[in-house]
């Protein structure tokens, strides 16, 4: 594909908790503060967890977290301990801990942390506001970006919404939202594919041809292995309304996409590395034009998943076998 492109990553996974979760979770807990609820809860695939746990023993709040069993990197499941919340695993997928969540949540018997959590929204608008400041008050051509549960892209496009509303953008300066899922997971993917022509989707066909996805397949990208995103209407409205697009990774690409990053001296989770396989799909199908900006968000560090690089080590990793200095030499190439 001719030209290049300028691409800024964006790392919202150097954080205090090591996600883009930071963002919305500092807001969504000081509300929580203010209006003086004693504990929360959250359903987590790992990173929500963190953050939920950490701002709630900042502020002074019990916190439980309903994880899916063996679903999650023990890193993931160390933060949520390390900050003293209470964990509950389940035996079944997220989606199942979300279900459970929300329905103690209309029962009035819990207080979410989760992005059915409006004030959720509110804090991941910041995003959109770090990458206009950083290039001069100017939206980059598209913002590309992994969809798990949905709370993301939808706060793009949400963020996008307030900078024009607000004058600090042009009201028709274009800015396409790009999201990503692996193919382990992609309800929304799948059903864009199907309800767009000429790469935009009837609202209302894509409405009636979504459907969640009951059976999810293997991916290391686990904290979007979600197939029943609570925020699916919200992300269609923002790829509708900024002629964007839902696309699928493959796990091989999805992969090597984050070896790639790592590579280059970035510390990223395999979604990052979702977004980015998608990206080179987004070129290839003509939804980016060559020259374009693109904002690549990153939405957490790769500390989280350490089995993905130790898996991919490949002749990286060698056992001398030996104390002896030439042995180790010799590994070494020296």
């Amino acid at each position: 594909v001719g030209g290049k492109l300028n691409i800024f990553i964006i790392p919202e996974g150097y954080g205090p908790t090591g996600a883009f979760k930071d963002w919305g979770m500092t807001v969504a807990m000081s509300v929580a503060k203010a209006s003086g609820v004693k504990a929360v809860a959250c359903a987590s695939t790992g990173d929500t967890s963190a953050a939920a746990a950490a701002y709630a023993a900042a502020a002074g709040i019990k916190c439980v977290v309903v994880l899916p069993h063996g679903r999650v990197t023990a890193v993931q499941l160390a933060q949520p301990l390390a900050h003293g919340a209470k964990i509950v695993t389940v035996p079944g997928s997220f989606d199942d801990c979300s279900r459970i969540v929300n329905e103690l949540c209309a029962a009035g018997r819990v207080f979410p942390m989760n992005s059915i959590n409006p004030t959720r929204i509110e804090g991941h608008m910041a995003t959109v506001f770090v990458a206009a400041q950083f290039l001069g008050w100017k939206l980059p051509n598209a913002f590309v970006l992994p969809v798990g549960n949905g709370s993301n892209s939808s706060s793009v496009g949400k963020g996008i919404h307030v900078l024009k509303d607000l004058g600090f953008v042009p009201e028709n300066e274009p800015c396409k939202v790009i999201g990503v899922q692996s193919q382990a997971a992609n309800p929304l993917a799948r059903s864009w594919q199907t309800a767009q022509k000429n790469g935009i989707a009837d609202p209302e066909f894509w409405r009636q041809v979504y459907v969640h996805q009951e059976h999810l397949g293997q991916t290391v990208a686990t904290a979007a292995w979600i197939g029943k995103p609570v925020s699916f209407l919200k992300v269609m409205r923002t790829i509708n309304e900024t002629r964007g697009a839902v696309l699928t990774a493959s796990e091989r690409h999805l992969v090597e996409a984050t070896m790639l990053l790592g590579a280059s001296g970035f510390s990223c989770c395999p979604q990052t590395g979702t977004a980015l396989a998608g990206l080179r799909n987004a070129v290839v199908e003509g939804l980016i034009a060559p020259e374009s900006t693109v904002c690549l968000v990153s939405t957490a560090t790769s500390l989280k998943f350490p089995e993905v690089a130790a898996a991919q080590a490949g002749d990286n990793q060698i056992a001398a076998g030996s104390k002896d200095t030439e042995a180790v030499a010799d590994c070494m190439g020296v």
